[in-house]
């Protein structure tokens, strides 16, 4: 699978690592782990530009899906999935009205795409399909796979040291059960942390 990335702004960095883990694992629950997407990040006045031209909507909004595998043309390169844009200043001020962090919106507009991509609607179309997506949304950002890609610099730093975490963890159970004074148990802080840099 191919995952393109592009950033067009300047305002807010963007995790592209966090967010291609993220993107892999979104596919592979969507059963389109081979197929290639595009995902840009954008300021509010070239998603603007972007609704206008295609969409007739003179206004900024926080993702346009555009997918590739809908229409007359779909079959012409049926491992392209479709592109994806995100505003990123319409998604920060979502995510501070709805108490999100900056990255959790992201993760649910890159969802919300995503199903867009794969012919969910919730646009001009019934209450049922509108229900199926939001279920899906929410069945998605549920899933370990992807919640914990918010964490990623957390769940790398466990899976690098977590031999020498459960080593020292072991060392100072072992101190506690037989009976060492405090001051003489080995110390947990200080080894674990010592390979970040």
């Amino acid at each position: 699978m191919k995952i393109q990335i592009e950033n067009q702004q300047k305002r807010i960095k963007i995790d592209k690592r966090r967010i291609r883990s993220q993107i892999n694992a979104l596919l592979k629950l969507l059963d389109c782990a081979n197929m290639e997407i595009s995902i840009t990040f954008v300021d509010d006045a070239a998603i603007r530009q972007i609704n206008k031209q295609y969409l007739d909507k003179d206004r900024p909004t926080n993702v346009i899906s555009f997918p590739l595998q809908e229409g007359e043309f779909s079959d012409i390169n049926p491992e392209i999935l479709g592109d994806i844009v995100i505003s990123v200043d319409t998604a920060s001020r979502d995510a501070a009205m709805g108490n999100l962090s900056f990255d959790e919106e992201v993760l649910f507009l890159i969802i919300h795409g995503l199903l867009h991509l794969r012919g969910y609607n919730h646009e001009n179309t019934s209450k049922a399909n509108t229900r199926k997506m939001k279920k899906k949304e929410k069945e998605l950002i549920r899933k370990p796979d992807v919640f914990l890609t918010l964490f990623t610099e957390t769940t790398q730093f466990i899976r690098l040291h977590s031999r020498q975490c459960i080593a020292a963890l072991v060392i100072f159970l072992l101190a506690c059960a037989a009976g060492r004074p405090a001051d003489q148990r080995p110390v947990l802080v200080g080894r674990a942390g010592a390979g970040r840099g």
